[in-house]
């Protein structure tokens, strides 16, 4: 039965992450299927761009969609 509740949740998320021009770590992990500490690693190789604002680390939509070109 919770697995069941679980299932709609996943799906907003997934709608919700589709509006968004900027994603923090955990979203980005989320939309590459991999771990944050795949994303941080992409970060630091320069393979993905990063931006702080006020102590978060958001990285645009546009630049997650640039590693497939």
């Amino acid at each position: 039965m919770e697995e069941q509740m679980n299932k709609p949740n996943e799906q907003l998320v997934k709608v919700d992450l589709k509006h968004k021009e900027y994603l923090s770590v955990s979203e980005t992990a989320l939309t590459l299927c991999m771990t944050t500490r795949n994303v941080y690693r992409l970060i630091q190789k320069e393979t993905l761009k990063a931006y702080k604002v006020g102590g978060r680390t958001l990285i645009k939509k546009s630049d997650i969609d640039k590693l497939f070109e």
